[in-house]
Protein backbone atom coordinates (compact mmCIF):
# COMPACT_ATOMS: atom_id res chain seq x y z
CA UNK A 1 0.00 0.00 0.00
CA UNK A 2 1.42 3.17 -1.12
CA UNK A 3 4.75 2.41 -2.09
CA UNK A 4 4.09 2.10 -5.49
CA UNK A 5 7.56 3.70 -6.87
CA UNK A 6 9.09 1.28 -4.21
CA UNK A 7 7.19 -1.91 -5.53
CA UNK A 8 8.12 -0.74 -9.23
CA UNK A 9 11.72 -0.84 -8.17
CA UNK A 10 11.77 -3.81 -6.49
CA UNK A 11 10.22 -5.77 -9.73
CA UNK A 12 13.55 -5.42 -11.46
CA UNK A 13 14.91 -8.46 -9.77
CA UNK A 14 11.73 -10.34 -10.73
CA UNK A 15 13.63 -10.20 -14.16
CA UNK A 16 10.97 -10.46 -17.22
CA UNK A 17 7.49 -10.10 -16.77
CA UNK A 18 4.35 -8.42 -18.16
CA UNK A 19 3.33 -4.57 -18.18
CA UNK A 20 -0.47 -3.69 -18.60
CA UNK A 21 -1.98 -0.66 -19.04
CA UNK A 22 -5.27 -0.58 -20.92
CA UNK A 23 -8.39 2.01 -21.20
CA UNK A 24 -11.95 1.58 -22.38
CA UNK A 25 -11.30 0.38 -25.51
CA UNK A 26 -7.41 -0.32 -25.83
CA UNK A 27 -5.05 -2.47 -24.07
CA UNK A 28 -1.09 -2.65 -24.18
CA UNK A 29 0.69 -4.78 -23.68
CA UNK A 30 4.86 -5.03 -23.11
CA UNK A 31 7.15 -7.82 -21.55
CA UNK A 32 10.41 -6.69 -20.08
CA UNK A 33 12.37 -5.65 -17.57
CA UNK A 34 11.48 -2.76 -15.11
CA UNK A 35 14.94 -0.51 -15.17
CA UNK A 36 15.68 2.83 -14.20
CA UNK A 37 12.73 3.68 -12.40
CA UNK A 38 12.79 6.96 -10.70
CA UNK A 39 10.36 9.88 -9.81
CA UNK A 40 9.97 13.35 -8.69
CA UNK A 41 7.00 13.50 -6.83
CA UNK A 42 3.94 12.31 -8.36
CA UNK A 43 5.62 12.12 -11.39
CA UNK A 44 7.33 8.65 -12.23
CA UNK A 45 9.33 7.19 -15.09
CA UNK A 46 10.36 3.70 -16.12
CA UNK A 47 12.98 3.59 -18.69
CA UNK A 48 13.98 0.28 -20.06
CA UNK A 49 14.55 -1.21 -24.03
CA UNK A 50 11.48 -2.63 -23.21
CA UNK A 51 9.44 -1.02 -20.46
CA UNK A 52 8.51 2.57 -21.23
CA UNK A 53 6.18 4.11 -18.42
CA UNK A 54 5.26 7.68 -17.33
CA UNK A 55 3.73 7.38 -13.80
CA UNK A 56 1.19 9.21 -12.04
CA UNK A 57 1.46 8.47 -8.82
CA UNK A 58 -1.27 11.05 -7.76
CA UNK A 59 -3.58 8.66 -9.28
CA UNK A 60 -2.83 5.20 -7.44
CA UNK A 61 -4.77 4.49 -4.66
CA UNK A 62 -5.10 0.97 -4.17
CA UNK A 63 -2.86 -1.89 -5.10
CA UNK A 64 -3.35 -5.75 -4.72
CA UNK A 65 -1.58 -9.05 -5.64
CA UNK A 66 -3.39 -11.42 -6.86
CA UNK A 67 -3.08 -15.03 -7.46
CA UNK A 68 -5.70 -17.18 -10.00
CA UNK A 69 -5.44 -21.22 -10.44
CA UNK A 70 -4.37 -21.95 -13.91
CA UNK A 71 -6.77 -23.58 -16.38
CA UNK A 72 -4.23 -26.77 -16.42
CA UNK A 73 -3.59 -27.74 -12.51
CA UNK A 74 0.03 -29.22 -13.79
CA UNK A 75 0.76 -25.36 -14.50
CA UNK A 76 1.85 -22.38 -11.53
CA UNK A 77 -1.26 -20.07 -11.00
CA UNK A 78 -1.43 -17.24 -12.38
CA UNK A 79 0.37 -14.15 -10.30
CA UNK A 80 0.18 -10.47 -11.01
CA UNK A 81 0.18 -7.54 -9.16
CA UNK A 82 -3.17 -4.85 -10.33
CA UNK A 83 -3.28 -1.05 -9.20
CA UNK A 84 -6.27 1.08 -9.30
CA UNK A 85 -7.79 4.42 -9.17
CA UNK A 86 -10.04 5.77 -6.38
CA UNK A 87 -12.85 5.07 -8.15
CA UNK A 88 -11.56 1.35 -8.56
CA UNK A 89 -10.09 2.28 -12.56
CA UNK A 90 -7.12 0.10 -13.08
CA UNK A 91 -4.27 2.14 -13.78
CA UNK A 92 -1.49 -0.24 -14.06
CA UNK A 93 -1.13 -4.11 -13.96
CA UNK A 94 2.12 -6.51 -13.64
CA UNK A 95 1.60 -10.13 -14.81
CA UNK A 96 4.46 -13.01 -14.20
CA UNK A 97 5.61 -14.72 -17.39
CA UNK A 98 7.36 -18.60 -17.91
CA UNK A 99 10.65 -16.43 -17.51
CA UNK A 100 9.87 -14.55 -14.13
CA UNK A 101 11.91 -15.40 -11.14
CA UNK A 102 8.35 -16.18 -8.98
CA UNK A 103 10.47 -16.62 -5.71
CA UNK A 104 11.41 -12.56 -6.04
CA UNK A 105 8.38 -11.81 -6.62
CA UNK A 106 6.87 -13.73 -3.94
CA UNK A 107 9.58 -11.96 -1.34
CA UNK A 108 8.38 -8.46 -3.19
CA UNK A 109 4.98 -9.06 -2.40
CA UNK A 110 5.43 -10.58 0.59
CA UNK A 111 7.72 -7.11 1.79
CA UNK A 112 4.89 -4.72 0.55
CA UNK A 113 1.54 -7.07 1.68
CA UNK A 114 -1.09 -4.90 4.22
CA UNK A 115 -3.67 -7.96 4.42
CA UNK A 116 -5.48 -5.19 6.27
CA UNK A 117 -6.10 -2.28 4.19
CA UNK A 118 -8.80 -0.84 3.99
CA UNK A 119 -9.04 0.58 0.72
CA UNK A 120 -12.33 2.63 -0.01
CA UNK A 121 -13.53 3.45 -3.16
CA UNK A 122 -15.89 6.27 -4.56
CA UNK A 123 -18.03 6.64 -7.78
CA UNK A 124 -16.62 7.80 -11.14
CA UNK A 125 -17.51 11.55 -10.91
CA UNK A 126 -19.61 12.85 -13.90
CA UNK A 127 -16.98 14.59 -16.42
CA UNK A 128 -18.02 18.16 -17.04
CA UNK A 129 -19.54 19.00 -20.33
CA UNK A 130 -17.01 21.34 -22.26
CA UNK A 131 -17.79 25.02 -23.17
CA UNK A 132 -19.82 25.59 -26.43
CA UNK A 133 -17.50 26.21 -29.52
CA UNK A 134 -18.95 29.91 -29.65
CA UNK A 135 -17.56 30.60 -25.93
CA UNK A 136 -13.67 29.89 -27.41
CA UNK A 137 -11.38 32.37 -28.38
CA UNK A 138 -10.47 30.45 -31.22
CA UNK A 139 -8.39 33.02 -32.72
CA UNK A 140 -6.33 33.24 -29.92
CA UNK A 141 -5.74 29.73 -29.37
CA UNK A 142 -4.70 29.45 -32.98
CA UNK A 143 -2.05 32.05 -32.56
CA UNK A 144 -1.14 30.71 -29.28
CA UNK A 145 -0.21 26.99 -30.70
CA UNK A 146 0.95 28.39 -33.59
CA UNK A 147 4.56 29.52 -31.31
CA UNK A 148 4.73 26.96 -29.24
CA UNK A 149 8.12 25.75 -28.94
CA UNK A 150 8.19 22.51 -27.17
CA UNK A 151 4.80 19.71 -26.93
CA UNK A 152 4.13 20.15 -22.98
CA UNK A 153 3.20 23.31 -23.71
CA UNK A 154 -0.06 22.07 -25.03
CA UNK A 155 -1.60 20.86 -21.49
CA UNK A 156 -1.35 24.85 -20.43
CA UNK A 157 -2.70 26.31 -23.99
CA UNK A 158 -6.04 23.83 -23.10
CA UNK A 159 -6.03 25.10 -19.91
CA UNK A 160 -5.57 28.57 -20.66
CA UNK A 161 -8.58 28.70 -23.32
CA UNK A 162 -10.58 26.37 -21.15
CA UNK A 163 -10.95 24.16 -24.34
CA UNK A 164 -11.00 20.01 -24.49
CA UNK A 165 -8.46 18.48 -26.33
CA UNK A 166 -10.75 17.09 -29.33
CA UNK A 167 -12.42 20.79 -29.10
CA UNK A 168 -9.09 22.27 -29.82
CA UNK A 169 -8.65 19.98 -32.94
CA UNK A 170 -11.88 21.11 -34.56
CA UNK A 171 -10.82 25.07 -33.65
CA UNK A 172 -7.96 24.27 -35.19
CA UNK A 173 -8.75 22.15 -37.71
CA UNK A 174 -6.96 22.86 -41.49
CA UNK A 175 -4.44 24.22 -39.79
CA UNK A 176 -3.23 21.98 -36.87
CA UNK A 177 -5.71 18.97 -37.04
CA UNK A 178 -7.11 16.76 -39.76
CA UNK A 179 -9.44 14.30 -39.90
CA UNK A 180 -8.85 11.01 -40.88
CA UNK A 181 -11.34 7.90 -41.24
CA UNK A 182 -12.42 5.29 -38.73
CA UNK A 183 -10.35 2.76 -40.08
CA UNK A 184 -7.05 4.53 -39.86
CA UNK A 185 -5.61 3.03 -36.92
CA UNK A 186 -6.13 -0.15 -38.85
CA UNK A 187 -4.70 1.43 -41.93
CA UNK A 188 -1.69 2.49 -40.64
CA UNK A 189 -0.42 -0.57 -38.61
CA UNK A 190 -0.88 -2.18 -41.59
CA UNK A 191 1.18 0.05 -43.59
CA UNK A 192 3.63 0.44 -40.55
CA UNK A 193 3.67 -3.40 -40.44
CA UNK A 194 4.60 -3.71 -44.24
CA UNK A 195 7.10 -1.25 -44.71
CA UNK A 196 9.03 -2.05 -41.58
CA UNK A 197 8.40 1.75 -39.84
CA UNK A 198 9.34 2.00 -36.34
CA UNK A 199 6.26 3.68 -34.58
CA UNK A 200 5.45 4.99 -30.98
CA UNK A 201 2.19 3.64 -29.71
CA UNK A 202 0.84 5.21 -26.34
CA UNK A 203 -2.13 3.96 -24.11
CA UNK A 204 -3.32 6.15 -21.22
CA UNK A 205 -4.75 4.96 -18.35
CA UNK A 206 -4.78 8.69 -16.75
CA UNK A 207 -2.33 6.93 -13.73
CA UNK A 208 0.09 5.20 -16.25
CA UNK A 209 1.37 5.70 -19.97
CA UNK A 210 3.02 3.15 -21.39
CA UNK A 211 5.04 3.29 -25.00
CA UNK A 212 5.50 0.83 -27.29
CA UNK A 213 8.81 2.17 -29.74
CA UNK A 214 9.95 -0.35 -32.21
CA UNK A 215 8.66 -2.01 -35.59
CA UNK A 216 5.24 -4.09 -35.74
CA UNK A 217 4.96 -7.15 -37.81
CA UNK A 218 1.97 -9.26 -37.12
CA UNK A 219 -1.40 -7.21 -37.22
CA UNK A 220 -4.75 -9.48 -36.70
CA UNK A 221 -8.06 -8.71 -36.67
CA UNK A 222 -10.00 -10.09 -34.82
CA UNK A 223 -14.43 -11.13 -34.52
CA UNK A 224 -14.60 -11.55 -30.63
CA UNK A 225 -17.95 -11.32 -28.31
CA UNK A 226 -19.55 -9.14 -31.14
CA UNK A 227 -16.66 -6.64 -31.35
CA UNK A 228 -14.07 -6.35 -34.18
CA UNK A 229 -10.42 -5.82 -32.73
CA UNK A 230 -7.42 -4.89 -34.53
CA UNK A 231 -4.78 -6.88 -32.47
CA UNK A 232 -0.44 -6.37 -32.55
CA UNK A 233 0.50 -10.11 -31.84
CA UNK A 234 4.64 -9.61 -31.57
CA UNK A 235 6.85 -11.13 -29.24
CA UNK A 236 7.48 -8.86 -26.38
CA UNK A 237 4.29 -6.59 -27.79
CA UNK A 238 0.85 -6.98 -27.84
CA UNK A 239 -1.64 -4.48 -28.55
CA UNK A 240 -5.55 -5.08 -28.87
CA UNK A 241 -7.67 -2.09 -30.01
CA UNK A 242 -11.59 -2.58 -30.27
CA UNK A 243 -12.13 -0.79 -33.95
CA UNK A 244 -16.15 -0.57 -33.46
CA UNK A 245 -15.21 1.96 -30.76
CA UNK A 246 -13.26 4.49 -32.40
CA UNK A 247 -15.06 7.16 -33.25
CA UNK A 248 -12.84 9.75 -34.64
CA UNK A 249 -9.17 10.21 -35.75
CA UNK A 250 -7.12 12.62 -36.06
CA UNK A 251 -3.83 13.79 -37.42
CA UNK A 252 -2.18 16.64 -35.50
CA UNK A 253 0.60 18.60 -35.97
CA UNK A 254 2.13 20.69 -32.80
CA UNK A 255 5.28 22.75 -33.30
CA UNK A 256 8.16 23.11 -31.66
CA UNK A 257 11.71 24.54 -31.46
CA UNK A 258 13.30 21.23 -33.13
CA UNK A 259 10.55 20.97 -35.60
CA UNK A 260 6.84 19.68 -36.07
CA UNK A 261 5.72 16.69 -33.91
CA UNK A 262 2.82 14.73 -35.55
CA UNK A 263 0.61 12.33 -34.30
CA UNK A 264 -2.41 9.98 -35.10
CA UNK A 265 -4.70 10.43 -32.17
CA UNK A 266 -7.90 7.82 -31.77
CA UNK A 267 -10.79 8.68 -29.58
CA UNK A 268 -13.97 6.96 -28.76
CA UNK A 269 -17.76 8.28 -28.71
CA UNK A 270 -17.33 9.34 -25.49
CA UNK A 271 -14.53 11.33 -26.45
CA UNK A 272 -11.91 9.82 -24.49
CA UNK A 273 -8.29 8.87 -25.93
CA UNK A 274 -7.90 5.48 -27.36
CA UNK A 275 -3.95 5.68 -28.19
CA UNK A 276 -1.77 8.27 -29.69
CA UNK A 277 0.82 7.17 -32.47
CA UNK A 278 4.11 8.64 -33.08
CA UNK A 279 7.35 8.20 -35.38
CA UNK A 280 10.05 6.81 -34.00
CA UNK A 281 12.35 10.06 -33.20
CA UNK A 282 15.94 9.75 -35.64
CA UNK A 283 17.08 13.22 -33.66
CA UNK A 284 20.95 14.16 -32.91
CA UNK A 285 20.55 14.36 -29.13
CA UNK A 286 23.56 16.61 -28.32
CA UNK A 287 21.59 19.07 -30.05
CA UNK A 288 18.85 19.22 -27.36
CA UNK A 289 18.45 21.75 -24.75
CA UNK A 290 18.94 21.66 -21.10
CA UNK A 291 15.17 21.79 -20.53
CA UNK A 292 14.26 18.85 -23.47
CA UNK A 293 17.13 16.71 -22.14
CA UNK A 294 14.61 14.17 -20.74
CA UNK A 295 13.90 12.93 -24.76
CA UNK A 296 17.14 11.28 -24.51
CA UNK A 297 14.57 8.27 -22.51
CA UNK A 298 12.82 7.65 -25.75
CA UNK A 299 16.30 7.31 -28.07
CA UNK A 300 17.34 3.34 -29.32
CA UNK A 301 20.77 2.76 -29.85
CA UNK A 302 20.97 -0.28 -31.84
CA UNK A 303 24.15 -2.08 -33.10
CA UNK A 304 25.42 -2.83 -36.52
CA UNK A 305 23.47 -4.83 -39.06
CA UNK A 306 25.41 -8.05 -39.86
CA UNK A 307 24.22 -7.16 -43.46
CA UNK A 308 25.98 -4.06 -43.91
CA UNK A 309 29.17 -5.63 -44.53
CA UNK A 310 27.90 -7.75 -47.39
CA UNK A 311 26.16 -4.59 -48.82
CA UNK A 312 29.10 -2.39 -48.80
CA UNK A 313 31.32 -4.78 -50.48
CA UNK A 314 29.09 -6.17 -53.11
CA UNK A 315 28.10 -2.12 -53.86
CA UNK A 316 31.54 -1.40 -53.84
CA UNK A 317 32.62 -4.45 -56.58
CA UNK A 318 29.57 -2.83 -58.60
CA UNK A 319 31.29 0.33 -58.26
CA UNK A 320 34.36 -0.77 -59.37
CA UNK A 321 33.00 -2.15 -62.37
CA UNK A 322 31.07 0.62 -63.04
CA UNK A 323 34.40 2.47 -63.27
CA UNK A 324 36.50 -0.03 -65.32
CA UNK A 325 33.13 0.30 -67.86
CA UNK A 326 33.65 4.36 -68.00
CA UNK A 327 37.31 4.39 -68.19
CA UNK A 328 37.20 1.50 -71.43
CA UNK A 329 38.33 3.08 -74.41
CA UNK A 330 35.00 1.39 -76.66
CA UNK A 331 32.66 2.75 -74.34
CA UNK A 332 30.33 5.66 -76.62
CA UNK A 333 29.97 9.25 -74.88
CA UNK A 334 26.46 8.38 -73.78
CA UNK A 335 27.84 5.38 -71.95
CA UNK A 336 30.65 7.27 -69.94
CA UNK A 337 28.19 9.79 -68.89
CA UNK A 338 25.34 7.33 -67.72
CA UNK A 339 28.05 5.14 -65.83
CA UNK A 340 29.35 8.27 -63.82
CA UNK A 341 26.42 9.28 -62.86
CA UNK A 342 25.07 5.87 -61.71
CA UNK A 343 28.25 5.57 -60.20
CA UNK A 344 28.55 9.02 -58.32
CA UNK A 345 25.11 8.23 -57.03
CA UNK A 346 26.36 4.56 -55.33
CA UNK A 347 29.51 6.18 -54.23
CA UNK A 348 27.99 8.66 -52.35
CA UNK A 349 25.67 5.82 -51.13
CA UNK A 350 28.47 3.73 -50.01
CA UNK A 351 30.29 6.27 -47.89
CA UNK A 352 26.78 7.55 -46.26
CA UNK A 353 26.26 3.87 -45.32
CA UNK A 354 30.21 4.16 -43.37
CA UNK A 355 29.21 7.48 -42.09
CA UNK A 356 26.28 5.99 -40.49
CA UNK A 357 28.38 3.52 -38.29
CA UNK A 358 31.37 5.14 -38.30
CA UNK A 359 32.19 6.21 -34.28
CA UNK A 360 32.57 9.64 -35.52
CA UNK A 361 30.13 12.16 -33.69
CA UNK A 362 27.85 13.14 -37.01
CA UNK A 363 27.02 16.70 -35.20
CA UNK A 364 30.25 18.18 -35.01
CA UNK A 365 29.51 19.13 -38.33
CA UNK A 366 26.57 21.31 -36.80
CA UNK A 367 27.91 21.91 -33.16
CA UNK A 368 29.30 25.71 -33.71
CA UNK A 369 25.41 26.47 -33.86
CA UNK A 370 25.19 25.94 -30.35
CA UNK A 371 27.95 28.62 -29.29
CA UNK A 372 26.45 31.54 -27.11
CA UNK A 373 23.65 29.44 -26.57
CA UNK A 374 21.87 30.67 -23.35
CA UNK A 375 21.37 27.67 -20.82
CA UNK A 376 17.19 26.93 -20.56
CA UNK A 377 15.70 27.06 -17.30
CA UNK A 378 15.29 23.33 -16.04
CA UNK A 379 12.12 21.61 -15.76
CA UNK A 380 10.67 20.56 -12.37
CA UNK A 381 8.75 17.79 -13.04
CA UNK A 382 6.95 18.13 -9.77
CA UNK A 383 5.81 21.22 -10.61
CA UNK A 384 4.07 19.90 -13.81
CA UNK A 385 0.83 17.39 -12.60
CA UNK A 386 0.32 16.54 -16.48
CA UNK A 387 4.68 16.58 -17.80
CA UNK A 388 4.90 13.84 -20.93
CA UNK A 389 1.04 13.80 -20.96
CA UNK A 390 0.45 16.26 -23.57
CA UNK A 391 2.77 15.04 -26.46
Amino acid sequence: QGAWLEILKGLEACGPVLALTRNASTVHEKTGVYQNVSATGPVGLALSEAIDLRLFFMHWHAGFAVSEPANDPAKPPSQSLQFFNAHGTAVHKVFVREETDRAAFDALVARFAQPGAGYVFTPTPVPESPRADAEIDAAGLEAAWAVMQDTHEFFGLLRKFGVERQQSFRLTEGRFAHRLGQNAVHRLLDEAAMDGTPIMVFVDSVGCIQIHSGPVKRIEPLQMGGAQWINVLDPGFNLHLCEDMVAHVWVVEKPTADGVVTSVEAFDGRGELMAMFFGVRNLSEEFLPPHLAYLQSFFRRRPMNALLPFSVLGASAVLVWMVLGATDPAATQAQVVGTALVGTMLAMAIVEHLLLVAPIPSTALWRWALRGQAPAPAVNLESHDDLLRAR
